[in-house]
């Protein structure tokens, strides 16, 4: 993503232009994984899972197995459709590529899965079975889908640097990262054993 939607120079016209794609690519984002939420939540107040005591208890050990996947303790799978948004949306056009770029890794399910996140926040938004809910969480996972290109982006902007300094700090320690992922996770899960 960093390396598709970037500042590109230190012309005005060329920061305000990676602005509005990543305007573009976060709203789309938040309200792509907002549906999903919302359709999984639909889905879940369909089948009212709520009545089933336990469903609550399986989505927090849920979250703690997959926090422990994060950080490689334990192996899981992660079912996924393995496909990569075309460079050539953004490169064609910008700005309706950012948003379909937004629209596409915010649903989730169309792109790979890089973290276990996004599994158990689906399963929380099946468990309430409330569209309000699912859509929210969905805004929020979407968000932070979004964070990696906002603090890139102001990286490279602010500090100077160029695209290779950047991904160093996102991939190459990308291990800090599936930490924080992990310790969420595991925290989230061992909080949803206690509700």
């Amino acid at each position: 993503m960093i390396y598709v939607i970037r500042p590109s120079g230190g012309r005005l016209s060329n920061w305000l232009s990676w602005f509005y794609q990543a305007i573009l690519y976060t709203v789309a984002a938040a309200l792509s994984s907002g549906f999903t939420g919302l359709i999984v939540a639909f889905i879940g107040e369909t089948l009212n899972l709520k009545v089933i005591e336990w469903s609550l208890l399986i989505v927090g050990i849920i979250s703690i197995l997959y926090g422990l996947r994060e950080v490689g303790y334990i192996k899981l799978p992660m079912p996924q459709r393995k496909w990569q948004v075309p460079v050539s949306w953004i490169i064609n056009r910008k700005y309706v590529g950012a948003f379909l770029y937004g629209l596409t890794i915010g649903a989730g399910y169309l792109t790979y899965i890089t973290y276990s996140g996004f599994y158990v926040w689906l399963l929380l938004a099946l468990y309430l079975g409330n569209p309000l809910y699912g859509f929210i969480l969905g805004i929020i996972y979407g968000l932070g889908r979004s964070l990696p290109l906002i603090f890139g982006g102001l990286s490279l902007h602010f500090k100077e640097s160029n695209v290779a300094t950047f991904s160093q700090l996102v991939f190459l320690r990308a291990n800090i990262w599936k930490k924080v992922s992990s310790v969420l996770l595991i925290c989230g899960g061992f909080i949803l054993l206690l509700l």
